[in-house]
């Protein structure tokens, strides 16, 4: 069954595509994310998106941190953060990252309101400082294609809420499937995030629930802003 969200393939390619705009910020509450799957000391694989996913990643003490993304604008993205981390103060960090979301000539992103809520706090950031010091390794591909890229197992694959466009739980279950090989044991995929769960991939998750059960778990964390659906290999 697929959700009301998903796209079409022509919309689908339009909007997330190998050179479609870049986010500048997240609209997930990375805080509570790290909070649910608690990183310290392991190895994640997470989409590039606008680069607070990995940050916040490093923030939490991940051991080995990998990006992947459809699109090469999220890599410029993400390695724009790394680098201004590195080498400016809060308040000019926060200036580049409004100039950006107002729209950049130097590469496309998707104009938006920034939200300090989404963005490091100031104490987060000079944390930040002192933790990343150089460009995450990054990985082009689609989610569904991302396994043919792989060469070694992680402890935590974050997809944040890529699968809301293209929700269909028989390809979920494929995608799942092809990641086995590339967990570890006790492994965890957050395999989406969201503020709701509407009906269609509620039932959705109820049959992935049924298909992988002989070697995963399929739990939904709920807080004040987000759900989360969380597979954790048994």
């Amino acid at each position: 069954m697929k959700s009301k969200y998903s796209l079409n393939k022509e919309t689908a390619a339009e909007l997330f595509n190998k050179n479609s705009p870049a986010y500048v910020i997240s609209n997930e509450d990375l805080r509570l994310v790290m909070n649910t799957v608690k990183p310290n000391g392991k190895d994640v694989l997470t989409v590039a998106g606008s680069g607070d996913q990995p940050l916040f990643f490093q923030l939490a003490g991940a051991k080995i941190i990998d990006t992947f993304d459809i699109s090469i604008n999220s890599k410029r993205m993400m390695n724009v953060k790394v680098a201004a981390i590195k080498s400016l103060n809060y308040d000019d960090y926060y200036d580049v990252m409004k100039s950006i979301a107002g729209g950049s000539a130097d590469f496309p992103v998707k104009k938006t309101y920034l939200s300090s809520y989404y963005m490091p706090l100031k104490s987060e950031y000079m944390a930040l400082k002192e933790k990343v010091n150089k460009p995450y390794n990054f990985i082009q591909s689609d989610l569904y294609s991302l396994y043919k890229n792989l060469n070694k197992k992680y402890d935590i694959f974050y997809f944040s809420n890529i699968i809301q466009y293209d929700f269909e739980a028989k390809k979920i279950i494929g995608l799942l499937n092809n990641l086995r090989p590339f967990m570890n044991n006790n492994a965890l995929i957050v395999l989406y995030v969201a503020p709701y769960f509407i009906m269609e991939e509620i039932e959705g998750f109820r049959k992935i629930q049924s298909y992988v059960k002989k070697w995963a778990g399929v739990n939904f964390v709920r807080n004040s802003s987000q759900m989360t659906c969380v597979v954790k290999s048994l």
